[in-house]
């Protein structure tokens, strides 16, 4: 019988797991739908349009599109992805290891200042 302990009756927090690590360039929605529509060559007032605009124009460098954040709240041109395991939402950002930009980064970044997006943040998220 396991011995219990007033400490082991503690209710813990419950941890959702977020077990995705992703590395790439944050784009906020305004900024989306901007360069969708410099992109399109008119103006693009719907996020889908936008996506599909984006998803064409970064996959020929290798990267992805993903929605990033707790409520999805930014796009992320991903350069790099893995698992780890020990992920959660909620997770000290010091505890989750970052990606480093290497080559594709350097491709994806000439990309984005070709299209005017400026001075683009890379960012390592936790993600589904």
């Amino acid at each position: 019988m396991p011995n219990v302990t007033q400490e082991s009756m503690i209710p813990q927090p419950i941890r959702i797991p977020r077990h995705r690590l992703q590395g790439g360039f944050l784009i906020s929605p305004e900024t989306a739908l901007e360069w969708a529509s410099r992109l399109e060559n008119r103006p693009v007032t719907e996020i889908l349009v936008a996506w599909r605009t984006i998803v064409l124009r970064v996959s020929r460098t290798g990267a992805r599109l993903s929605m990033v954040g707790v409520l999805y709240s930014q796009f992320m041109v991903v350069t790099q992805q893995k698992t780890f395991r020990r992920g959660y939402l909620g997770m000290d950002p010091s505890e989750i290891p970052q990606f480093r930009e290497g080559a594709l980064e350097a491709i994806v970044r000439k990309m984005l200042k070709e299209d005017s997006i400026h001075d683009p943040v890379f960012a390592t998220t936790l993600d589904y």
